[in-house]
């Protein structure tokens, strides 16, 4: 571009999918001053299908198990259980970064943090905010996570300008006129809490507030903002304390309502609600077998697709005749793939049903 630009941002409108463009920045008073050219800054726009549904990443450190410091596998099931729609997992300590191109394929990412100690959040803001700036719905909670999160992130996204990070032991639920409350499950928090939960989030004289800090008698925070909303190009929802330590049922409605208002009703528009989709062995070492089941008998085609952890399909099932065997099923030899995370989709007449994970190790 070698018209000057009297503004504090540039937009390139002529650009294309999977090309890497560079730009070069100087600041020109006049032909006698200008000052030198910036570094260059890369950028590749892509794709953002988002069409694979909803996709939860677990950054939650696997606890003991004692109370208070929950494991995986129970904060997994906790969350499979409050979402009832079809779900995609992924678990960030042990699948590391997630690509941009990656999550460019679903609809709504709930992010959740349910540990003190660790946090990952901050190393993938850029491409939340990415994320978010192409219209996808994101749902973050956890614990400290919303402090984490840096200010001008939630100051673009949120319309929110000031983070507290509340020590003290005084909050025991979540107010809500529109979603219903949250109360602290007792049975999941360490007995020396005493039934409360320090280190929670608030965001004072935020005005798209959606749940209200609840705590002790006396508690100066009573009242306080402690999960935000906002919707611009998508739906961006952050929560100033961690839901797993929430009574499960009252968390499943807050989703249902939440999810139902973004419109993301898991994978699709589902005429079939009851299949059954797996593989075996996994982990796999060459080859995998496929299988599932569908509960109709008005389904006529299914169709197979594998997926890296890129989004790009690496391989496809098609024309598959649905017959009247229950049980149904394909091979696939990944003696020519290399050993990484993958997914299936099933895709029954040309609607997408239900997607899982499988592990190829050689």
């Amino acid at each position: 571009n070698n018209t000057p630009i009297i503004a504090t941002y540039f937009e390139d409108n002529l650009v294309e999918n999977g090309i890497t463009y560079y730009y070069k920045i100087k600041v020109v008073k006049d032909e006698s001053f200008q000052s030198t050219f910036s570094e260059i800054y890369a950028a590749t726009p892509i794709e953002f299908p988002m069409n694979q549904g909803i996709l939860v990443i677990d950054g939650t450190s696997n606890g003991n198990g004692n109370q208070g410091f929950p494991n995986d596998e129970t904060v997994d099931e906790f969350y499979q259980n409050a979402i009832v729609e079809n779900i995609t997992e992924y678990d960030y300590l042990a699948e590391g970064v997630p690509e941009i191109s990656f999550l460019a394929n679903f609809s709504t990412i709930i992010w959740h943090e349910d540990g003190l100690a660790q946090h990952a959040i901050d190393d993938n803001l850029d491409a939340l905010g990415c994320y978010l700036a192409s219209g996808g719905n994101l749902i973050i909670s956890g614990w400290k996570t919303a402090s984490e999160i840096s200010d001008y992130f939630k100051n673009n996204f949120l319309n929110c300008n000031e983070t507290q990070l509340i020590a003290a032991w005084e909050f025991t639920n979540a107010t809500s006129v529109q979603y219903g409350n949250l109360h602290l499950d007792s049975n999941k928090l360490n007995p020396a809490f005493n039934g409360t939960l320090p280190y929670v989030s608030i965001f004072p004289n935020a005005e798209n507030g959606i749940f209200q800090f609840g705590g002790v008698e006396g508690s100066s925070y009573v009242g306080e903002n402690v999960a935000l909303k906002n919707e611009n190009e998508g739906t961006f929802i952050l929560f100033g304390f961690p839901l797993y330590f929430c009574f499960e049922d009252e968390v499943t409605a807050i989703f249902e309502n939440v999810l139902a208002e973004m419109e993301a009703e898991g994978d699709y528009e589902l005429s079939i609600t009851n299949y059954q989709l797996n593989n075996f062995p996994n982990p796999f070492k060459q080859s995998t077998t496929v299988s599932f089941n569908l509960a109709t008998d008005s389904a006529k085609n299914a169709e197979i697709e594998i997926y890296n952890v890129k989004g790009q399909i690496v391989q496809t099932f098609a024309n598959l005749q649905i017959n009247n065997s229950s049980n149904h099923q394909i091979i696939w030899d990944a003696s020519n793939f290399a050993s990484g995370i993958y997914f299936y989709k099933l895709i029954v007449d040309n609607k997408e049903v239900g997607i899982n994970k499988m592990l190829l190790l050689k």
